[in-house]
């Protein structure tokens, strides 16, 4: 089940990121309610509603520029308890989704960019699975791959 808004304490997402960062910051509340009340930015959770715990999230941010908007994707985790069930593939179709949304209220293609760690080649098998091309590959181990995607409007 995916929902977005503030349901989800900061304690809750602050347990699911060292699954994403070895060098995470603890996010304050504030900082929360702040990403909850940005209208330039989606935070998708994915719930286990059995559990009554935060299995996974990701976010999507929006950007204006004078070539028209942009959309950047980040912090897309699920928790080690539920890997190898296809839920980073919920994920990433929901935010793509957001992006659909957005193109479609604004009238006008939007590019899509994220960035993988060389080393977590299931996220890279997982971006290039759901159509992002690989625009940029790191040239030293533990680089940054940039990845793009133009997401219509429908």
């Amino acid at each position: 089940m995916l929902r977005r808004g503030p349901e989800w304490t900061s304690s809750e997402i602050n347990q699911l990121l060292p699954h994403l960062s070895n060098n995470h910051p603890i996010i304050s509340t504030k900082v929360l309610l702040e990403i909850f009340n940005n209208p330039w930015c989606s935070l998708v959770l994915l719930e286990d509603v059995t559990q009554d715990r935060l299995a996974g999230m990701g976010l999507v941010f929006y950007q204006p520029r004078p070539e028209g908007y942009l959309a950047e994707i980040h912090s897309v985790v699920v928790h080690p308890d539920y890997r190898g069930q296809g839920l980073a593939s919920v994920l990433v179709e929901a935010l793509i989704k957001q992006v659909q949304y957005w193109a479609q209220q604004k009238n006008e293609p939007i590019p899509i960019l994220l960035s993988a760690n060389d080393q977590r080649e299931k996220a890279i098998r997982l971006y290039l699975k759901h159509g992002f091309e690989r625009i940029s590959k790191s040239s030293r181990a533990g680089g940054t791959n940039f990845f793009r995607l133009e997401v219509t409007v429908y």
